[in-house]
């Protein structure tokens, strides 16, 4: 039995393309289109922004030693959690000012024994400040209207006047427009740096596959996360950051070995074949370090989830959606477009190629026209020179007349002095006679 080998498989990766050229193409739309679902559901929250990027608001709840059991503590987060995401179900007011959105962010404890608190933190995407917590003298504040009905929620008949619930001060948002304008600046500028780079170590179509490559992914990425509803926190921003480093890392397997293809085969091979050929020789070891990658941040965010470190489950997911991304990307759609590109190019030279070869030799070497110039005074002086046969030109014609007519005049007037000599002379005698009288 024979066992399987890659490299005998023909991959039509390029003659696909279309196929792999709508995998982004669709994830994208299905981004819009959940966006506009969300915003409509979640009173205009397209993403699901965090506390990091939008702020928040707090609300303290005074347990005690009820939150010392575990299980009694999960019982108040899962009460006071409902309460706050449909307000409407527990406050009449709540539901005539239809309030809705308020998602949860994180629960802590504070304090120790008998003074325990469980310190919640929610978002209101949405609601202005005024709204939330409402004038210094009044409790019309939806915050207000909040502690009220979770206290109506969590109190217990033994218990009426244990446990209280008092807002706290609204929580700043960490990530601001500035930082992430500067964020969007340094990363346009390192893939620009890489672009420059690329160019000369390879070459300009698979450069700027690679880098439209990592632009994919980090937009699939982002879509990804706005399609699973994933909360965006600062941990997001360092996560978008590893996806550009390890796409770009992903994409170079395949384009080194299609550079040393181009330089050993030259063009002898068309860009298709290459291509097809670099993706299936590196098939296997994208696969493999991908899927060790994969594996390593899945574990990170299964611990960090199983111990309730949110942070790590908030940096594991998008690296996760990031990496699929990057596979998907380096195999299918970079070497498909770097093909077209290259094969595009290769007809646009060989075209301007035969327009040169077929252009006039004496255009090909002209300097700014002078050849040409010299050229055509050199035609028009041969022309003049040139007459045909049996005529005489024109110039030469008047200058033979103008020379002519004195002697001809001169011809005329010895005409006329033999013609006068002959008509005085006698008649002529025989020539035997001639030749005695000369004697």
């Amino acid at each position: 039995m024979s066992s399987f080998d890659i490299h005998s498989v023909d991959m039509r990766i390029v003659q696909n393309r279309k196929k792999w050229f709508a995998i982004p193409a669709i994830v994208l739309a299905l981004a819009i289109i959940a966006g506009v679902v969300y915003g409509v559901v979640f009173n205009g929250a397209v993403f699901n922004a965090g506390v990091d990027f939008t702020g928040g608001y707090a609300i303290t709840v005074s347990i005690g030693a009820g939150l010392d059991n575990e299980e009694t503590r999960a019982d108040y987060e899962e009460r006071i959690t409902d309460v706050i995401e449909n307000p409407g179900e527990y406050s009449a007011e709540l539901a005539d000012m239809n309030v809705k959105g308020l998602n949860v962010r994180s629960f802590s404890v504070q304090k120790e024994g008998a003074d325990k608190e469980l310190k919640v933190l929610f978002t209101a995407p949405g609601y202005s400040d005024s709204q939330m917590v409402g004038t210094d003298d009044s409790r019309d504040g939806i915050v207000h209207l909040l502690c009220d009905a979770i206290l109506e929620a969590v109190r217990s008949s033994e218990d009426i006047f244990g446990i209280n619930a008092v807002p706290e001060e609204r929580v700043t948002a960490s990530i601001g427009a500035e930082l992430i304008i500067a964020v969007v600046c340094a990363a346009a500028l390192f893939l620009a740096l890489m672009f420059v780079y690329l160019s000369v170590r390879y070459d300009f179509a698979m450069a700027g596959s690679m880098i439209l490559g990592v632009v994919i992914d980090l937009v699939m990425t982002t879509a990804l996360m706005c399609i699973f509803r994933i909360e965006l926190s600062a941990m997001f921003v360092i996560a978008l950051i590893a996806v550009l480093v390890l796409s770009l890392a992903g994409k170079l397997i395949v384009f080194s070995d299609a550079r040393r293809a181009v330089k050993e085969k030259g063009a002898s091979v068309s860009p298709t074949d290459i291509a097809n050929s670099s993706v299936r020789d590196t098939f296997v070891r994208s696969i493999v370090c991908s899927s060790v990658a994969i594996g390593a941040v899945a574990v990170m965010t299964i611990f960090g989830a199983a111990f309730s470190v949110t942070s790590l489950v908030l940096l594991g997911l998008p690296v996760i959606l990031g990496l699929v991304s990057g596979l998907i990307s380096s195999l299918l759609v970079s070497p498909s477009v770097w093909a077209v590109a290259a094969e595009r190019g290769a007809k646009a030279k060989a075209a301007a190629a035969a327009a040169q070869a077929s252009a006039p030799a004496a255009e090909q070497n002209s300097f700014f026209g002078f050849d040409d110039i010299k050229q055509s005074g050199t035609e028009e002086a041969g022309s003049d020179s040139e007459a045909p046969v049996g005529e005489t030109p024109p110039e030469e014609a008047a200058a033979g007349s103008d020379e002519s007519a004195p002697a001809e005049s001169d011809d005329a007037e010895v005409g006329a002095a033999t013609e006068e000599s002959a008509g005085n002379a006698p008649d002529e005698a025989p020539a035997g006679d001639y030749g005695k009288s000369e004697n």
